[in-house]
């Protein structure tokens, strides 16, 4: 969503020149993004069935576990830090932390910055000790999640081999190592965090990219959280983790959950993927988002125009009512990430509740098994 006065009256602007369009065809996809949602999956069941999908995870898939994401990780260490530098209790110091984010909203990349070298110098405690603490403050592997459940049974072998090509996954932590392990039928896999980690033949490859943090554990390596390790990735496109995704995403079909699309490397690689694969390809990658919550938008729009009287004003010559204004933002923004996603190379997957993704899963699933594709 728009913050300032002028991205938002910007916004308005391109919502005034396109507003017949939209009126014309807003109610229509919003019907039928079901429908194509259909030609999606049963793409993804052909690669599937063809040992050919990538399964490719984001912070998403573990937050029913108390696992935060990438922001909310740096907010739990930002806390920690002032309560050392202002000397205030544990309380005092969270809602310092949460006023500051508020009133002086950091990049991630700068946070993350500030954060490791605040450690280097500080000596009481190493970053990677700090990220690991804050990753499992509130860890509850017990947690069940049917999301999870289906996207470890995807792993499942079939006729005596996985039916994936590999999982790649941006997240530190082994809770997907641990559900593969719980499935009723063994699963060989291989945990990959380093270069000289190379599965056999009959194992299903699941490489840690950003880095392996499980907990309680000795296995660990260092993790892709702050800006130099961004940057070092930029310089050593040859790294194996770097090449490992080109060469995913260029000769394979990948499902992408949990995750943005926003990292700045994940978007340079699927574009070096994408110059690769050549002009004339025409298979796409997939990725399953949530839709805008048409309540929770409007009650954003609301309060901003209740602080805006200018703004306000121009909303009401522009003839737009709360909800077509709602509806049409909404809109637009969908168009643009999915427009955003088709550049990567990635055909979007629509649905309404997050609860949704183990549908989409069990559906392709159930595709592969009962459906001969030509």
């Amino acid at each position: 969503m728009p913050s300032s006065s002028s991205e938002i009256k910007a916004t308005l602007r391109v919502i005034k020149s396109e507003v017949r369009t939209l009126d014309a065809n807003v109610d229509e996809k919003l019907k039928n993004y079901k429908t194509d949602n259909k030609d999606a999956i049963d793409n993804i069941a052909r690669s599937y069935k063809s040992n050919n999908l990538v399964l490719v995870l984001g912070a998403g898939v573990s937050k029913d576990f108390g696992i935060p994401s990438w922001n909310v990780l740096l907010q739990k260490i930002l806390n920690d830090t002032f309560q050392i530098e202002t000397d205030n209790s544990e309380k005092g110091a969270l809602v310092l932390a949460e006023i500051f984010t508020k009133v002086f909203p950091l990049s991630p990349l700068i946070a993350a910055r500030y954060l490791e070298e605040y450690y280097e110098n500080k000596g009481d405690k190493d970053f990677n000790e700090a990220v690991e603490e804050a990753l499992y403050e509130n860890f509850n592997l017990s947690s069940d999640s049917e999301n999870f459940n289906e996207i470890a049974k995807l792993c499942e072998t079939s006729e005596g081999s996985h039916r994936l090509d590999s999982v790649i996954t941006y997240n530190y932590d082994n809770i997907l190592e641990k559900a593969i392990s719980s499935l009723p039928k063994k699963v060989s896999f291989r945990t990959i965090y380093k270069s000289d980690q190379i599965p056999e033949s009959n194992e299903l490859p699941i490489y840690h990219v950003h880095g392996f943090k499980p907990a309680n554990s000795n296995k660990k390596s260092k993790i892709t959280l702050s800006e130099s390790i961004y940057h070092q990735q930029y310089r050593d496109i040859y790294s194996w983790d770097n090449i490992t995704q080109i060469n995913k995403f260029r000769d394979k079909t990948c499902l992408f959950i949990g995750i943005s699309l926003t990292d700045p490397n994940l978007r340079r690689l699927l574009d070096v993927a994408n110059i690769q694969r050549g002009k004339n390809n025409r298979k796409y990658h997939y990725i399953i988002r949530k839709r805008y919550d048409i309540d929770k938008i409007k009650n954003k729009i609301k309060t901003i125009l209740d602080q805006n009287q200018e703004l306000l004003n121009e909303k009401r010559e522009a003839n737009l009512e709360l909800d077509d204004t709602t509806k049409h933002i909404i809109n637009i923004m969908h168009n643009f990430e999915e427009k955003d996603a088709l550049s990567l190379g990635t055909r979007t997957i629509w649905i309404d509740k997050y609860d949704e993704i183990s549908d989409v899963i069990k559906e392709i699933r159930n595709k592969s098994e009962h459906e001969s594709f030509a």
